[in-house]
């Protein structure tokens, strides 16, 4: 059975799978076979800086290291944000219920996608009771974290009249140019009157 989270709207709670859709899956996709003269498949590999060592895929991991040049186990590092204050760890969509904020489409239209992903339900019924939320193209949003994360993405929730969708990815932060009011400088007519004009200065 397919893990649930729940979410809730002015405190009902709704019970649903969350299933990514893969753009491979949407529309397919290509791939570029690489093969010798006589049909062999050919293997990729990387030229290391010496210029003669040839390390295949699979050859190379990454691992980090302290001043000293000792591997640092990753259960030792602590994450900090970019004003060095400890970062908090967000809990995933699994973990706890979530609860989902009317947002409008303009909120929508401001999100760089990144991933999609469908909602299902054990039930028809408790389709039909989430579908009752969601009219006249009512918009839901909230914080998503698959799984357990320090930084969780934008994300919302649509139905298209038959299939819910979470969008999820990172709000644009647009600045618009304001048209604002600046006081007018006055000048005074005699000021100009009483200035000696130099026609040298021509």
């Amino acid at each position: 059975m397919a893990r649930l989270a729940k979410f809730f709207i002015e405190k009902e709670s709704y019970e649903a799978a969350i299933n990514k859709l893969d753009r491979e899956k949407v529309y397919g996709w290509t791939e570029t076979l690489v093969s010798t003269a006589d049909g062999k498949a050919c293997q990729t590999a990387s030229l290391l800086n010496d210029g003669r060592t040839m390390v295949v895929t699979g050859g190379v991991a990454q691992k980090t290291v302290d001043a000293n040049n000792f591997e640092v186990d990753k259960a030792a590092l602590i994450a900090k944000l970019p004003d060095s204050s400890d970062a908090v760890l967000q809990p995933s969509i699994y973990d706890q219920p979530v609860t989902l904020n009317p947002a409008t489409i303009e909120d929508l239209l401001d999100l760089d996608v990144t991933a999609v992903y469908e909602l299902s339900f054990d039930s028809e019924e408790e389709k039909t009771k989430l579908k009752l939320k969601f009219t006249n193209d009512t918009v839901y949003s909230f914080l998503f974290n698959y799984r357990t994360d320090y930084e969780a993405a934008d994300a919302f929730i649509i139905f298209n009249g038959s299939v819910f969708f979470i969008l999820t990815g990172n709000k644009n932060q647009f600045k618009y140019l304001t048209n604002e009011m600046v006081e007018p400088i006055i000048v005074e007519e005699n000021s100009l009157e009483d200035e000696e004009l130099d026609f040298g200065m021509l």
